[in-house]
């Protein structure tokens, strides 16, 4: 996480890095406390980013392709 955080702000991209006491590598195994402020935030930065109005969809169908 911290390299791409480093190589995204090298790129001068919008990137954001909170980093949680305790926190393992996913989600699903965080207090959940942290696992909604977690997506909060995430969905704030696509918001701010991405546009208002913004809501999570279906996966776009190349992105569910296997190559």
């Amino acid at each position: 996480g911290g390299k791409l955080f480093a190589a995204l702000r090298r790129l001068n991209r919008p990137v954001e890095l909170a980093l949680y006491e305790g926190g393992g590598h996913t989600p699903a195994f965080w207090p959940a406390a942290q696992a909604v402020d977690q997506m909060a935030r995430t969905l704030e930065f696509l918001e701010r980013h991405i546009g208002p109005g913004w809501r999570p969809g279906p996966p776009h169908p190349a992105a569910t392709t296997r190559r």
